[in-house]
């Protein structure tokens, strides 16, 4: 079994389980963690597997990975760096409630995200919204089949974030 806890950091329920557990427990699971989220990381392309010995082992017997030595130290380093993690998680939060709000405002129904981006629904569809958003300066994401009227946005910096508040409500006046 393999288990893609790339976002796992952002849950904000101490209880909420990790497939880490199983492995801890001798089962046959992989767990994938990355340094491209919560540590701000995505462009060095680093992360790391979980898994009991024997199956790690197998893993890098039969999987070749170029290892870039420098995001390897840089991941060290984020690790290190608790200061940051807990601030892009805080930052994260904030943004998460500015888009809320303004999607509440808005009237716009959208899914409560343990991630760094919000699922909502727009009532159009995405290439329509992506064409209006982008005549206000602000680029959207691309379609999610079969939820053509629905728009993943990413948080990104508070002024971001504010940007693409400003732009949705000038689109939807």
């Amino acid at each position: 079994m393999f288990s893609d806890e790339a976002y796992y950091e952002y849950i904000d329920n101490p209880n909420y389980p990790s497939m880490v557990d199983l492995v801890n427990k001798g089962e046959n699971v992989v767990v994938s963690k990355t340094f491209s989220k919560v540590f701000g990381m995505a462009g060095m392309r680093i992360g790391y597997l979980i898994a009991k010995p024997e199956l790690a082992q197998t893993i890098r017997r039969n999987v070749v990975a170029m290892s870039n030595v420098y995001a390897i130290e840089g991941a060290k380093e984020a690790l290190k760096d608790d200061e940051f993690f807990k601030f892009s998680l805080e930052k994260t939060r904030e943004a998460k409630q500015l888009i809320y709000s303004t999607l509440d405002h808005l009237e716009l129904p959208y899914v409560k995200s343990s991630t760094n981006f919000i699922f909502f629904k727009s009532g159009r569809h995405i290439n329509t919204l992506g064409k209006q958003m982008l005549d206000k300066g602000v680029m959207i994401g691309r379609a999610f089949p079969p939820f053509y009227d629905w728009c993943r946005i990413s948080t990104g910096t508070l002024e971001e974030v504010n940007t693409f508040n400003n732009a949705l409500i000038s689109v939807y006046s």
